[in-house]
């Protein structure tokens, strides 16, 4: 690997740290934007008369004014103090990094430096159709004058109006306490980006005969801008170019290429994502839109929008083309008539077709070809249950499977797994290598795929247990949650005879418990089994419910784990919520025992390539 790749992975990791850092200056610095919330208030309620006259206006808004400029400019020096320290240290930070990717002594610069950089050299702030160019000072004043014009606005709308003192002063708290602070947040959070780019950039262009240029990169999510997604991957020379924040809340950077000559070997790196899956690493080679390429179409939706995402993938638009070579980012008017082929390509500017069919009788229109939706009854298929579980061996081993053994399990389970097991193989032929039972009883599963050897395992301990179980309601859960925790506070809590520590542990564990479920509840989830195998009413159901299960797993691992279409609020039950691999086993479970119905779009396209 290059030094490249190693200062990509070690810079994207330090950004994280740079972010939780802009968490906590945001923490220090807010209380001057409360402290301006509750002056603002103190001033409004000092009126004694329910309306304010015209004559005391001008009075009223010299004092907002000065409430407002007071706090901006603590506000302004303290962060001018947070982003010093934070430049010096990111200084610091980038050598050390700089000289164990190089064979020669790095270059160092000054504090003074340092501090200059960050205070004089402007942002390039793009908002809209605009670029702004604002240093760190200037920002602060903008913030400023901006606040002051939006109390002041809503002051003479309310006096217009004729509210009274106490609804002006409510809305005037609801400005400061919302808007105020998320753009307070937001100042704060571009400008330590702004100030860990500059201390960076010093450090590269003191260095610059050993560095030959500098990349773009940006944020793997889906909450990274067209702008910093558009140039990830770009290369500049040193200290020139689109340089980070390009944008309030900009959380990219840039990554130092060091000449061949100077790099040190075995050096190796990779790259931070958050996708379909979750939070992860990539090749650090990787780019936003080969990234991208490889996500979910919802996600790409979620992160372009779903016409410039149309663009991307039928259309196959690069994502730079999405804006011009500011930054900004083009309206779909202005994109249409410069790629106009890209356009076609997507369908938006077809004609549809519309053309009457003429339906025969007695045929049946067919939307879905897989074999895995055909009905038993229209293959004509029958289980024959086996004699011995020596039998069921033979039968299983016959169907391809390289190493069987059900030993320790009765006749009836074993048939319930052989049933499992010929219901798949109609489908398509399985690639298992290993078909193993054992007992564990002091482990909490019942069965377990491993797709580093192709093999299930079956506990007969447990398989085919916890089945026709009860569905309560979040609601009823919470209800028995609390008579839990009353009943521990009552029998346990400062009783001598217990240990304290792990009884306020019971009880705050049952506390986050109840937490979740109306967490649950406000997003509109509704309560599900736990499994499809707690929701059948005898073992042997059960039985077959879990082997499905696990045969799910083997037959997303045939598919390449690919996209599920994973969500919380979809899954078909609590197990089902836990990943996508989850989500995959137990959605196939659900359309192989009790059809395709809820069954959603994605899992449907997965379930479809099994056996086509």
């Amino acid at each position: 690997m290059s030094a490249y790749d190693y200062a990509t992975d070690v810079l994207t990791r330090h950004q994280i740290f740079l972010q939780r850092y802009s968490n906590g200056e945001v923490e220090k610095l807010l209380p001057f934007v409360e402290e301006m919330r509750k002056n603002v208030a103190l001033r409004i309620r000092r009126i004694k008369s329910d309306s304010i006259s015209v004559a005391r206006l001008h009075t009223l808004q010299r004092d907002l004014n000065n409430i407002v400029n007071l706090s901006m400019d603590k506000l302004g020096k303290g962060l001018d103090n947070s982003l010093a320290d934070l430049g010096i240290y990111e200084a610091g930070f980038t050598e050390r990094m700089l000289q164990t990717m190089v064979n020669v002594d790095v270059s160092g610069t000054s504090i003074r430096q340092i501090k200059a950089a960050i205070n004089n050299t402007p942002m390039s702030l793009i908002t809209g159709n605009k670029v702004s160019k604002l240093t760190v000072r200037s920002a602060v004043k903008q913030f400023s004058k901006t606040t002051s014009k939006s109390l002041l606005h809503s002051l003479q709308m309310g006096i217009a109006e004729g509210a009274n003192t106490t609804d002006i002063a409510t809305e005037l708290n609801r400005i400061v306490k919302h808007r105020t602070h998320a753009q307070a947040e937001a100042l704060v959070r571009t400008a330590a980006n702004h100030a860990g780019t500059m201390a960076r950039n010093e450090v590269y262009k003191e260095n610059e005969d050993i560095i030959d240029k500098e990349e773009y990169v940006a944020t793997l999510d889906n909450k990274t801008t067209l702008t910093c997604s558009g140039l990830d991957g770009k290369r500049f020379e040193v200290g020139e170019g689109a340089m980070p924040s390009m944008h309030f809340n900009c959380r990219s950077l840039r990554v130092p290429i060091v000449y061949p000559e100077f790099t040190l070997a075995e050096l190796s790196g990779e790259r931070a994502a958050s996708g379909d899956y979750g939070a992860g690493t990539v090749g650090s080679k990787s780019t936003y839109s080969g990234w991208l390429r490889k996500q979910s179409a919802k996600f790409q939706d979620s992160a372009l929008g779903k016409k410039r995402a149309a663009l991307f993938r039928r259309g196959k638009l690069p994502i730079d083309k999405f804006t011009n070579n500011k930054g900004i980012v083009y309206d779909l008017k202005k994109l249409e008539s410069l790629e106009p082929e890209a356009f076609e390509l997507a369908g938006f500017n077809r004609v549809p077709v519309i053309s009457k069919v003429k339906k025969k009788k007695g045929v049946k229109k067919v939307t879905n070809t897989s074999i895995l939706v055909k009905e038993s009854s229209e293959v004509s298929r029958k289980f024959i249950s086996a004699n011995t579980v020596k039998d069921v061996e033979t039968r299983l081993h016959g169907l391809g499977i390289g190493e069987v053994s059900l030993k320790g399990m009765k006749i009836e389970q074993a048939n319930a797994v052989l049933r499992a097991f010929e219901d798949e193989n109609f489908i398509s032929p399985l690639k298992l290598k290993r078909l193993k039972a054992m007992k564990r009883s002091n482990a909490n599963w019942g069965a377990m795929y491993s797709p580093s050897n192709k093999s299930i395992t079956l506990n007969t301990a447990h398989i085919g247990k916890g089945h026709s179980q009860d569905l309560k309601s979040y609601n009823e859960q919470i209800r028995e949650l609390r008579e839990n925790i009353e009943e521990y506070k009552e029998k346990y809590l400062n009783n001598p005879q217990y240990v304290q520590g792990k009884v306020k542990g019971i009880i705050n564990r049952t506390s986050q418990s109840i937490r979740e479920l109306e967490r649950r509840i406000d997003s509109g989830e509704k309560a599900r089994y736990w499994s499809l195998s707690t929701k059948v009413k005898n073992e042997t159901d059960a039985i077959r419910a879990t082997v499905t299960h696990e045969i799910g797993h083997h037959r997303h691992d045939l598919l390449g784990n690919d996209y599920t279409g994973y969500s919380k609020l979809t899954a078909s039950s609590e197990y089902g919520r836990t990943n996508t691999h989850e989500y995959f086993a137990e959605w196939y479970t659900t359309a192989r025992i009790e059809g395709l119905d809820n069954v959603p779009e994605r899992m449907l396209d997965l379930i479809n390539q099994i056996g086509n």
